[in-house]
């Protein structure tokens, strides 16, 4: 889930950050150049159509990118900055594209974002090193969400984790619950758990985290009739840097 940072975590120094690839919007630009013609000739639709697709491409395209110790901050053109903290991140991935080699980052609830930063290797590097610590700080205890959300459970090493318990150990009740809800949990965990896995040191830390995805796998047999979460499919790339697919520079 997407949120926005308070002004208290604002005024904490970032670890690194990235400008855009690059600094020129010609969509931006060529919408201008359309209100501009519209004023000229008092063409009042062209004059509207002009300004919000000004107004949306300034909205949507990332000027820069901030990596914080607990979040990824992206600024738009003002006013806009989106936030997204670690515990809603699954994992980083590296696209080889024609035009070049793009960085991505998959959340935990499926979709996905295009960074086009003008260093991805570097910037790749810094996050996965922020992500790494920011996941070594949380271990042994809850994830906190500062937007009231429900927090991933820590299940620690030695826990028993059978299908005797699989409803208490994943937070599912068959008599609360419709089915929909219970794959939609269930869903959540498998994508939580497979991306912690990757970050764990030891090997009983592992083997509990695999003994997890092992019951999440059994319980939605059980509710779901699938063995996985579904993944939704890849969309056609578009050079974007948003969630909203917004128009590039």
């Amino acid at each position: 889930m997407v949120e926005y940072r308070s002004m208290e975590q604002m005024q904490e120094q970032p670890i690194h950050w990235d400008n855009h690839r690059t600094n020129l919007n010609l969509t931006f630009i060529f919408a201008l150049i359309v209100v501009l013609i519209a004023v000229l000739q008092a063409n009042y639709f062209l004059f509207l159509l002009g300004a919000g697709v000004a107004i949306y491409s300034w909205l949507t395209n990332a000027k820069q990118y901030l990596i914080y110790r607990d979040a990824l901050v992206i600024y738009y053109g003002r006013p806009r900055r989106k936030s997204y903290p670690f515990q809603e991140i699954s994992h980083l991935e590296t696209l080889s594209l024609p035009m070049g080699e793009r960085l991505r980052v998959r959340m935990v609830n499926g979709r996905r974002l295009l960074l086009l930063t003008k260093d991805p290797d570097t910037f790749r590097t810094k996050l996965d090193e922020a992500l790494d610590a920011f996941h070594g700080e949380q271990r042994g205890s809850d994830y906190s969400s500062e937007n009231g959300s429900e927090s991933p459970r820590i299940i620690e090493p030695g826990v028993p984790t059978t299908e005797n318990n699989a409803e208490q150990v994943l937070g599912i009740d068959p008599d609360k619950m419709s089915k929909t809800e219970i794959c939609q949990k269930l869903e959540q965990e498998f994508l939580t758990w497979n991306s912690r896995i990757q970050s764990l040191n030891t090997s009983e830390e592992r083997e509990t985290a695999q003994n997890m995805l092992n019951l999440i796998s059994q319980a939605q047999i059980k509710y779901c009739g699938e063995v996985e979460p579904e993944i939704p499919p890849e969309s056609p790339m578009r050079e974007s840097s948003s969630e909203n697919d917004g128009v590039p520079y």
